[in-house]
C-alpha cells in the first residue's frame, strides 16, 4: 500500500511541479526571449493559451491524485503550487525581491521535506514533535544563498525585465561564491545536525563541485 502511495504521490507531484513550471515560463516569456531562446514558448512551438491549459489541467489531475493517497498529501501539493505561484506570477512576483526570494523557495523545499517526515513518520501532525528544526536553517538562509544559481542564466533577462535577482546587482563571478559559500555551509549544518563524520571530509568535495558546475554553462 505505501509503495502505490508513493507512487500516486510521485505522479501528483511531476504534475504539479509541470504546472509550477508552466506558470513560470508564461510570466517570463520577454525574459526567455533574451536568455532562454530555445523554450518552446519561446519560437512558437506551441501556443501560450494552449501551453497554460495544459499546465492548468495539470495542477487539477496533481491535486485530486494526491487527494486519493490522503488530505496530508494533497494539502502539501496544494501548498507547493500555491507558494510557487506567488514567487513566479504577478501580482506578488516575489522573485524580484533579492535573496529573500530564495528564501522564500527554501520555505517551499522546507515544506516538501515536513511532508516526507510526517508520510514515513505515520502518526500524522504528532510526528511534528520530534521534527529537528534545526532544518529551518538548512532550507531557509542556506537555502537561501545555494538558490541564487537558478539565476545565474538568466541575467541578462533578468536585467532586461527589471528582475533585480543576485547576478544583475552584485554580478556573476560574487553570486557563485555565494552559491558556493552555501553549499559548504550545507555540509557543515548537516554535521552538526546528524554528525555523521563523513560530512566534515564532503565540505571541500561540496566546494570544488560547486565552483566546477557553476563555472560550466548553462550552470
Amino acid at each position: 500500500v505505501i509503495l502505490l502511495q508513493l507512487l500516486l504521490i510521485l505522479i501528483a507531484f511531476v504534475m504539479v511541479v509541470v504546472h509550477a513550471i508552466v506558470t513560470n515560463n508564461v510570466e517570463d516569456i520577454e525574459i526567455d526571449r533574451v536568455s532562454n531562446t530555445e523554450r518552446p514558448l519561446v519560437h512558437g512551438a506551441i501556443d501560450r493559451q494552449t501551453y497554460a491549459q495544459v499546465g492548468n489541467v495539470m495542477l487539477v489531475v496533481g491535486l485530486l491524485t494526491g487527494y486519493i493517497t490522503g488530505f496530508y498529501n494533497f494539502f502539501f501539493l496544494f501548498c507547493f503550487a500555491s507558494f510557487y505561484f506567488v514567487y513566479s506570477c504577478s501580482p506578488f512576483r516575489i522573485k524580484r525581491i533579492p535573496l529573500l526570494s530564495k528564501m522564500f523557495l527554501g520555505c517551499i523545499s522546507l515544506s516538501m521535506f515536513i511532508w516526507g517526515f510526517m508520510f514515513f513518520s505515520n502518526d500524522g501532525i504528532l510526528s511534528l514533535s520530534r521534527f529537528p528544526w534545526e532544518m529551518l536553517i538548512f532550507f531557509i538562509p542556506i537555502g537561501g544563498l545555494i538558490g541564487n544559481y537558478i539565476d545565474l542564466k538568466d541575467v541578462d533577462g533578468d536585467r532586461k525585465g527589471g528582475i533585480f535577482t543576485l547576478p544583475v546587482l552584485i554580478g556573476l563571478s560574487r553570486t557563485k561564491l555565494v552559491v558556493s559559500l552555501g553549499g559548504v555551509l550545507a555540509f557543515a549544518l548537516l554535521y552538526f545536525i546528524m554528525g555523521v563524520s563523513i560530512l566534515v571530509f564532503l565540505m571541500p568535495v561540496g566546494l570544488l563541485i560547486f565552483l566546477f558546475l557553476l563555472n560550466r554553462k548553462p550552470y
